[in-house]
């Protein structure tokens, strides 16, 4: 049900919402992001997921992701102007925030 009313609007289970060609309709958040880019002077460092297995919740399928986050997004260049690395993970998009491998990760690139 709540699929169904987060794509056309409406209150589900858990949601409320006016539904996915709202928000298209207002236009996209991300470009405004996209378009401020990062400073030159910045270092960003992307840990990515490609894992769509995370218990309980209806995981992104149509591509590959961490089930919250397409891979193809995640490693987007897209206003990055100084990209120090890129590390996707065989985690789901939670696992990232706590699995052994992802703090390792970030330990690496913490030095």
């Amino acid at each position: 049900q709540d699929w169904y009313t987060t794509y056309y609007g409406g209150t589900g289970f858990a949601t409320a919402g006016r539904g996915i060609q709202w928000a298209i309709d207002r236009g996209s958040l991300v470009r405004p992001l996209i378009d401020a880019g990062t400073p030159a002077s910045v270092p960003v460092y992307e840990l990515c997921g490609n894992s769509p297995d995370m218990a309980l919740l209806h995981n992104e399928h149509t591509g590959p992701s961490d089930g919250a986050v397409f891979v193809a997004s995640c490693t987007a260049p897209d206003g990055i102007a100084s990209r120090a690395a890129a590390v996707t993970l065989p985690l789901n998009h939670l696992k990232l925030g706590w699995a052994t491998t992802a703090m390792t990760q970030i330990r690496t690139w913490l030095g």
